[in-house]
């Protein structure tokens, strides 16, 4: 008798996309600027290295750039807000 193939040692490459390319571009032309900007902002929570467009605040002398990338750290802070009341009430 032959012996039979085991195919649970393979895996597979990751050479081609299991997904048609017009699907996924279509996908992210669909997204909304509050869908990404929520997902900068989970990204930024996360720790990962975020970057967002902000107007160029030197336009006059570098005119040929109208929007710069910055790092979200630099403008975004990572601090707990807690509300607290100085009014206390009991029941």
């Amino acid at each position: 008798m032959t012996q039979r193939k085991s195919r649970d040692n393979k895996a597979s490459k990751g050479e081609r996309p299991n997904v048609n390319r017009k699907v996924l571009n279509a996908l992210k032309r669909e997204r909304t600027e509050l869908d990404l900007a929520i997902a900068k902002r989970d990204a930024f929570k996360k720790g990962k290295r975020v970057m967002i467009t902000i107007p160029n605040p030197n336009i006059n002398s570098e005119p040929n750039k109208p929007f710069i990338r910055v790092k979200a750290n630099d403008i975004w802070t990572k601090e707990k807000y807690i509300m607290k009341s100085k009014d206390v009430v009991s029941l």
